[in-house]
């Protein structure tokens, strides 16, 4: 039985976007075979799909990109029922962890509204999003984060509405960790997304019933397109996956 955890990039569509992370990830001991899985969305909506992983390497490091980028999370949702749907057929899994970083954040979440409940599919276990983007980088002009982390959003976008609308949808033993950077704490922004967008699903899915946590991470790197490179981030993402 394996347990992989699959790494969802941003808006640029790269997958050596996140391999910061996920090299931590293959040279720690619970993958301590050094192998990994990549699928690529192609334009035409297939995947591309390199590299394998033997049944005995137990927790596998798996990347997802695209070949065009994008920030709709409709097409990430559609690469990774594919990604699903594969590793379902190649392999027998436990369950998979998520960990999808700026939009790849909104594509996973989209996911679990449509697909966390199909038994087609394996389980989710673990979300972490990592300076996701979920309400269009709307900055809330008269809430805080901690506001909207209790409270949700006053200002609310199509997209978050789609969140709101669907929550109720997803597993509720999904266990979710948002993350964010502490690039700017005045403006309450890792310099690209407002940590009341990031943290603006959070209060659906407490209410949801999923535990939910959330973390401002400082260091080095926390401008949005360096955090998978900050290592206080990644230590959170590793001992949040393993439960250490």
């Amino acid at each position: 039985m394996i347990y992989p955890t699959v790494f969802v990039t941003g808006s640029g569509g790269s997958i050596t976007d996140m391999q910061p992370i996920m090299n931590a990830f293959t040279n720690s001991k619970q993958a301590n075979l050094k192998e990994n899985l990549d699928f690529t969305l192609k334009e035409d909506g297939t995947l591309a799909v390199k590299g394998s992983f033997k049944s005995t390497n137990h927790h596998p490091v798996v990347g997802f990109g695209m070949t065009k980028g994008t920030e709709n999370s409709q097409t990430y949702q559609k690469g990774l029922v594919q990604v699903m749907a594969y590793l379902k057929q190649h392999y027998q899994v436990g369950y998979v962890n998520f960990v999808g970083f700026s939009s790849g954040g909104a594509g996973v979440l989209r996911y679990l509204i449509t697909d966390s409940k199909n038994h087609n599919y394996p389980p989710v276990n673990k979300f972490v999003s990592l300076s996701g983007q979920y309400n269009k980088g709307t900055a809330q002009i008269n809430q805080d984060y901690l506001a909207v982390l209790n409270n949700g959003p006053q200002l609310k976008t199509t997209e978050y509405q789609y969140w709101q609308n669907n929550y109720q949808k997803i597993d509720s033993g999904v266990k979710v960790a948002f993350l964010t950077s502490n690039y700017d704490a005045k403006k309450e922004t890792d310099g690209a997304v407002p940590w009341t967008d990031t943290f603006s699903p959070y209060n659906l899915l407490k209410k949801n019933g999923n535990s939910v946590d959330y973390y401002i991470f400082k260091g080095a790197n926390l401008s949005h397109g360096n955090v998978p490179k900050n290592t206080a981030a990644i230590k959170y993402i590793k001992d949040f996956i393993y439960e250490k």
